[in-house]
Formats: C-alpha cells, sequence, structure tokens
C-alpha cells in the first residue's frame, strides 16, 4: 500500500468547509508499471468532521476523516445526482448512493463499506419560511452518518465544481490514452501486424491523493447489507438514507443529529 500511495501525484483539490468539511480530490498513478487495464486519474472525496477548536473557531479532524476512491464516471455521477437532488428531482433517481469495500483496496485502510448519498429535503425550522435543502452524507461501517447541507444555490454549484474537476479527469484520461489489452505493464503500444490496423486506445488505469484513501467499490449485487448488532438484524442502503433523511428532517423541530448542527451553524469559513 505505501509503494501505491507514493506514486500518487494529486492534480487538484477543491474544499467544501462548513460545519463539517467536503473534499474532491483528482490524482494521478504516476507508476510506471501499473497495468494498462487500470485508469491513470481517479478522484478521492473526502469528508473530515468539524469539532470546536482549542482557541475558539471551527476546525476538522483529518484523524477521523472517511476517504473513498472512486472512478472518474461515478464522480460524474454525484454530480448530476446532487443537480437531481437541488432540482427536485429525486425521485426521478430514487435513493442513489456510492459504495467503497475499504477491505479491498490496495489505497485503503480498514474501515469496511463506506457509503455516500444525497437527500432533498425540507428544513422547516421556520415554520414561516421552509428551505428547501440537499444533504451530502458519508457513512463508514456502523457509525453514524455525518454530512453537509446545501442551501440549492450552493448545492447547483457543488454539482458544477464536481462535474468540472471529472470532466478534467476524464479528458486528461483521454488525452493519455494509448493502451490496447496487448500491452504490457510498461504501457507500450505493440507494433502493428503487418497488413492490420494499430491497436486502437483502450486505457484504464488507476490514481489516489492526499489523505488516506480508501478502496474501489465493488457494484452493488442486489443491494448490499450493512450489520446493525443493536437491533440484532441488518439494514440496506435505502434504510440508511430513510433515517439519514429523517435525521434532517429532524433539524427542523428536535435536536439535530451528530455530525450535523443546527442550519445556522452551517456557515462556510
Amino acid at each position: 500500500m505505501a509503494n501505491q500511495q507514493s506514486t500518487l501525484e494529486n492534480v487538484t483539490s477543491y474544499s467544501f468547509p462548513a460545519n463539517n468539511l467536503f473534499q474532491i480530490s483528482l490524482v494521478r498513478d504516476a507508476d510506471p508499471n501499473r497495468p494498462g487495464y487500470k485508469k491513470q486519474y481517479f478522484c478521492f472525496l473526502t469528508l473530515a468532521p468539524g469539532e470546536q477548536g482549542q482557541q475558539g473557531g471551527r476546525t476538522f479532524n483529518f484523524s477521523n476523516k472517511i476517504n473513498m476512491k472512486q472512478d472518474i464516471h461515478k464522480v460524474l455521477a454525484l454530480a448530476y445526482a446532487i443537480r437531481a437532488c437541488a432540482r427536485g428531482q429525486q425521485q426521478m433517481i430514487g435513493k442513489w448512493s456510492l459504495f467503497t469495500d475499504s477491505s479491498r483496496s490496495g489505497y485503503g485502510q480498514g474501515g469496511g463499506v463506506k457509503m455516500v448519498f444525497v437527500n432533498q429535503f425540507q428544513n422547516t425550522k421556520d415554520q414561516k419560511n421552509p428551505r428547501n435543502q440537499v444533504s451530502l452524507g458519508f457513512k463508514a461501517g456502523q457509525g453514524n452518518p455525518v454530512g453537509l447541507v446545501f442551501d440549492i444555490p450552493d448545492a447547483l454549484a457543488l454539482a458544477d465544481v464536481i462535474e468540472s474537476i471529472g470532466k478534467k479527469g476524464l479528458q486528461l484520461e483521454m488525452n493519455g490514452s494509448s493502451v490496447s489489452f496487448n500491452q504490457g505493464p510498461s504501457g507500450q503500444r505493440p507494433p502493428a501486424q503487418s497488413g492490420g490496423p494499430a491497436p486502437g486506445p483502450f486505457s484504464e488505469q488507476s490514481a489516489p491523493p492526499v489523505g488516506t484513501p480508501t478502496g474501489q467499490p465493488p457494484p452493488p449485487q442486489g443491494g448490499q447489507q450493512f450489520a446493525d448488532p443493536s437491533q440484532g438484524q441488518t439494514r440496506g442502503p435505502s434504510d440508511v438514507a430513510d433515517n439519514f433523511q429523517n435525521a434532517m428532517n429532524g433539524m427542523g423541530g428536535g435536536q439535530p443529529s451528530p455530525g450535523f448542527p443546527g442550519n445556522e451553524d452551517d456557515i462556510p469559513f
């Protein structure tokens, strides 16, 4: 894992600090022996929980961050999901989420299944002027979900930033694609066969960013289940999203859930 991480180069990062901090990083795997079927560019999605600093003010605990490695097309899907929720179209996309299993990742440090999910909801804290908002939540293992809440204009801007970074990574990946299925680890293209066309570009590659990355998510088969020892039962992704949504709705009346202070505290720094 150390050798793999040492070949990673951070291309760009963009952070959204509020009650917690969300960061997206585009990275490149500079390993010259990287297999040709692996992507060279990919992203890390990071959530660092916020806490009160000793000298006052807000700080972020990167020691307890949730870090997820994702392919470029998955990052673009996240942008589209956020935009759909901001436009009141969540019913069209359903309960959408991304998964990673860090136990299977060359860049992960344990922690089991991690997920990020998006919800639209109405904040009714001000009964006379309810506000439509979008939540971006992260969850690791059996821990409580944490995340950020965005007003609609901010959620649309968030989607634009994520999409821009994703499309930049896709462009870089395509510009460097000179890999065919016949390539060796060095990435060199074999000579064209006499009378036949040269092998076409077919590159897939991998690479993580700053922080403590996680793994590439296996495609969910029939809905992954998460054990809930306190209830003696398992919960699926839709249950987690429902609980998270209920916590968001709870901000309008009772006490906010852990990791989600009241909306008046959700101020960028």
